[in-house]
């Protein structure tokens, strides 16, 4: 997933927000994955319109990280995950 990639959540899934966290079901699945808090973020912010280098920007100021850690890569791995396991397209 390249730097421009605008990762999409599915719209036909069923979400719930539990607290902090929120629960995704797949239904094709019959799977539940629970997101907690910062993957949460990620999630959320999966609408078509941000790139990773936006919701880098958004995670950074969300979570107060310092400008020297590289969160691209943790970026890459969740919306990877979240591929596989089909909840964003």
């Amino acid at each position: 997933m390249d730097e421009n990639t605008k990762p999409r959540r599915r719209t036909d899934l069923l979400v719930e927000e539990l607290a902090q966290e929120i629960l995704v079901y797949v239904d094709e699945d019959e799977a539940v994955h629970i997101l907690n808090p910062t993957a949460r973020v990620v999630w959320e912010l999966c609408d078509g319109s941000h790139d990773v280098g936006q919701i880098e920007s958004r995670l950074r100021a969300s979570f107060h990280v310092a400008d020297g850690i590289d969160l691209i890569a943790d970026i890459r791995q969740t919306l990877q995950v979240f591929a596989a396991k089909r909840l964003v397209l």
